[in-house]
């Protein structure tokens, strides 16, 4: 299910002196988990970054899960 667009009533507009860096990261990374969902939900393949530099390309399958596929590697796992 989409969510709707935000109205500009349902949250509050505050000045970047207000806001720690601490919490645009976090205000970044929760936007980001959530467009990422949104996109498998919509039938997206999603291209990521591992925590070791690899491509990661993750899709929603028709049963729900999901599968992930790292770039350059084959089916059994090799390089």
């Amino acid at each position: 299910m989409a969510s709707s667009p935000a109205k500009k009533d349902e949250f509050k507009l505050r000045d970047f002196s207000e806001v720690s860096t601490a919490e645009i990261a976090d205000i970044a990374r929760k936007a980001g988990q959530e467009a990422r969902q949104e996109s498998l939900d919509a039938g997206c393949e999603v291209v990521s970054e591992d925590e070791q530099g690899r491509t990661v390309i993750t899709k929603k399958l028709p049963d729900g899960t999901e599968q992930r596929v790292v770039k350059g590697e084959t089916e059994d796992g090799g390089a």
